[in-house]
């Protein structure tokens, strides 16, 4: 099978997505499959100084390549400080840079898994997969637009609520399965998303406790 990973953070950025899609390319890869990943430019976390810096250019980038594994570097707007209006439009840039690069493939993937920003950046990956007929699996790391809303002030939350969650449904609703990290997660996106329970799978990717426990 050919997969295509879109990762809103990967290697060599020190942070737990960035980490799980590196692991999760390799796995796959090592069990024989054809891995396409792409990425921004690395700039996690804020202030981390990449010593292996790369020209940032118009252009994709190629930062590994082996006979079935490649990773490319997507020029888009890269916001690693706290800010609204910044993560904003980070996700709406690598949405359309990740729109365009399935669009403009001549790969027919298998399979396409994300975990990229939400909701635009998701939004890209979703209308290009429609339109080029890809199933897709959608790694949820947190719950948007709540994320966002419940931090906000009345009238403030009701209308970020009303713009951004017919996107999110719309998402969730086309994947061809959604990974939750929890079970709790799970059950609250049945229940807000109207998802099929069958559809949303629990995948742990934090620390085993039970050994502390014990």
């Amino acid at each position: 099978k050919h997969i295509l990973i879109i990762n809103c953070v990967f290697d060599p950025e020190p942070v737990v997505s960035a980490q799980i899609g590196k692991s999760l390319a390799e796995s796959l890869y090592e069990s024989g499959e054809k891995v396409t990943v792409i990425a921004p430019y690395p700039s996690r976390p804020y202030g981390f100084e990449f010593k292996d810096n790369l020209d940032i250019s118009n252009s994709i980038n190629t930062f590994s390549s082996k006979d079935r594994l490649e990773c490319f570097y997507l020029p888009s707007y890269r916001y690693a400080k706290s800010g609204s209006l910044g993560r904003l439009i980070e996700s709406i840039s690598f949405g359309w840079a990740s729109y365009n690069f399935i669009i403009k493939s001549d790969v027919k993937y298998d399979i396409v898994y994300m975990n990229t920003w939400p909701v635009f950046g998701q939004l890209g990956v979703a209308l290009a997969c429609k339109k080029k007929s890809l199933p897709y699996t959608i790694h949820i790391m947190d719950v948007y637009p709540e994320s966002i809303s419940q931090r906000l002030s009345f009238p403030f939350k009701i209308l970020v609520n009303a713009l951004l969650m017919p996107f999110e449904k719309y998402i969730l609703k086309k994947a061809k399965k959604v990974i939750a990290i929890s079970n709790k997660m799970k059950e609250y996106l049945v229940k807000t998303r109207d998802l099929n329970p069958q559809k949303i799978s629990v995948v742990y990717n934090w620390q085993d406790e039970s050994n502390f426990i014990d």
